[in-house]
């Protein structure tokens, strides 16, 4: 039998952004793949080129932004080469998103029934009962008590958690092969911010629903990630299966990022990531991450190539085959 094809592949990707400063290039070569019910995430700075990613994805990068490059390519079918009519109709019934601030996300003067029936209507032929009723279930399904009651409120009657769960509906009502979750939990507290992940990896097992999760969090990329990709600068710098990036991490940004967070245990003050990432214009070369690098060397003023180092283990850095190299790291970082 021939292994499934990824739901998404996404294969050099270049989106440029035209100012008076020049052209900036907040996504350059950029390559993943999602498979059919795989939680994905996208990782990194605020900055790095995570939510642009997305909204390319989407086709809903808007002047002076745009596409430049590269392909995307949602279950044999070129995103890129759709048409805004072709691709309005992907939109919300194939692929659906959510924001990280749903109040400014959901219409504050439209009742949360009408808001999320919205995309039935636009992609089904369903009549007025059906539509009702398919937007109480949807509402069942997140955990929203007494749905049927609440049909007719408005956002602002909802608490933030409460919110987030509307916009998870409206986004399902369709039953999509593909949602993209932009930082779904960055507003809100801890307690309602693990539900919200747990209803995430609820609708992923359940409905084999792939799922792109941006967010700049490595404990919820830990927690629920089948895969993870972290971004630098607008390009990727490792990829691979989450458990196997996050316990044997090969290139110096990731080892950055996991010396700079808190832990439980120990009383070893954090070690943040030194300097800011670099403005992603076309004049950058070599190494994006060599700046601030403190393993840098005079190869890191060129490009580096992507080494595979485990299965499906990919890093961008000269020095990532190096296992000297990686022990040394891994003692810097205090790692075993």
């Amino acid at each position: 039998m021939s292994a499934e094809h990824p739901v998404l592949s996404v294969r050099n990707l270049r989106t440029e952004f035209a100012t008076r400063e020049g052209t900036v290039v907040p996504v350059s070569d950029v390559s993943f793949d999602i498979d059919r019910g795989q939680i994905f995430s996208l990782v990194g700075e605020s900055g790095s080129g995570k939510s642009v990613t997305a909204m390319s994805v989407m086709r809903l990068v808007r002047p002076p932004g745009r596409i430049t490059g590269g392909s995307v390519t949602f279950d044999d079918t070129d995103l890129l080469a759709l048409n805004q009519r072709e691709m309005k109709r992907v939109r919300g019934s194939q692929i659906s998103m959510i924001f990280q601030d749903p109040m400014t996300s959901l219409n504050p003067v439209l009742s949360v029934g009408d808001q999320i029936a919205e995309p039935l209507r636009a992609h089904t032929s369903m009549n007025k009962k059906q539509v009702s009723d398919a937007v109480v279930e949807a509402l069942k399904d997140v955990g929203i008590p007494r749905a049927r009651r609440r049909l007719e409120d408005r956002p602002h009657q909802f608490s933030g958690g409460m919110r987030q769960r509307v916009m998870i509906a409206m986004a399902m009502i369709n039953r999509p092969k593909l949602l993209i979750a932009d930082e779904p939990t960055t507003a809100l507290d801890v307690t309602i911010q693990a539900q919200i992940l747990d209803l995430l990896l609820e609708i992923c097992q359940q409905s084999r629903t792939s799922i792109l999760l941006i967010t700049h969090d490595l404990g919820v990329v830990a927690n629920i990630s089948d895969k993870v990709a972290v971004m630098y600068a607008g390009q990727i710098h490792e990829t691979g299966p989450t458990q196997e990036v996050m316990t044997q991490p090969r290139g110096p940004y990731l080892w950055g990022l996991l010396r700079s967070m808190p832990r439980l245990q120990g009383t070893d003050a954090l070690d943040p990531i030194r300097g800011q990432p670099p403005l992603v214009t076309e004049a950058l070369t070599g190494c994006r991450f060599a700046p601030r690098c403190a393993f840098r060397a005079e190869a890191c003023n060129t490009d580096p190539p992507s080494h595979i180092v485990a299965t499906g283990h990919e890093v961008r850095c000269h020095f990532a085959p190096d296992s000297e190299w990686v022990r040394q790291a891994r003692a810097q970082a205090g790692l075993p």
